[in-house]
């Protein structure tokens, strides 16, 4: 039993190494995932966040362009056939 005690201890410490190991890659993929506020970082769920907010402003803003084209097209075609009409029927 002796023998197999040492052998035991070993599977042990590499266990802990590996443990160790994967402790530092986790952490880095958290200040990924989640950024680094000591770095002044941000995450991608941060950036992801801010995308959309860019994203939706962007679309508020093209529905206002699109509703402004569609009501100067309908004001132009007013005003054009009232010009016409006022200069046919002279």
């Amino acid at each position: 039993m002796l023998k197999d005690e040492p052998e035991y201890l070993v599977s042990i410490s590499d266990l802990i190494n590996t443990i160790h190991k994967m402790d530092a890659k986790l952490t880095k993929l958290y200040e990924v995932v989640a950024g680094d506020k000591e770095l002044g970082t941000k995450g991608i769920v941060n950036r992801i966040n801010d995308l959309e907010a860019k994203v939706e402003k962007h679309e508020s803003h093209k529905n206002k362009l699109m509703g402004i084209f569609i009501a100067s097209g309908f004001l132009f075609s007013y005003f054009w056939e009232t010009v016409k009409n006022i200069f046919h029927n002279k």
